[in-house]
């Protein structure tokens, strides 16, 4: 994946570590999009944001998502959301999210 320079103004990679196990992980958030869902290289727990956090690079990783670093350098407040993962099953199946606003129902990231 080769990053744009928007992805390295905004610091595309975060370190991810499992509260879990302690594992850490290296990853390259996606620009445009929220990750809602980790699953820990380590011991394989599924991660989710911390209330009142976007997604799992803000809960758990090194540095926030680019869209919430953007708006802090604007001197905005973050609106997060649409959420994206991998897709799960949820209780009862169906599908545990949505390209509309994700499990979280939160607004677009601006």
């Amino acid at each position: 994946m080769s990053r744009t320079p928007k992805a390295e103004a905004a610091g595309a990679t975060s370190t991810v570590t499992c509260p879990r196990c302690g594992h850490r992980q290296d990853e390259v958030m996606a620009t445009d999009f929220c990750q809602y869902f980790y699953d820990c290289k380590g011991c394989g727990a599924v991660l989710r944001p911390k209330p009142g956090d976007c997604c799992v690079f803000c809960s758990y990783g090194s540095v926030p998502c680019p869209p919430v670093q953007n708006a802090r350098a604007a001197g905005k407040p973050p609106a997060c959301g649409p959420v994206r993962g991998p897709a799960r099953a949820a209780p009862g199946g169906g599908v545990a999210l949505s390209a509309a606003g994700g499990a979280s129902g939160r607004p677009p990231c601006r």
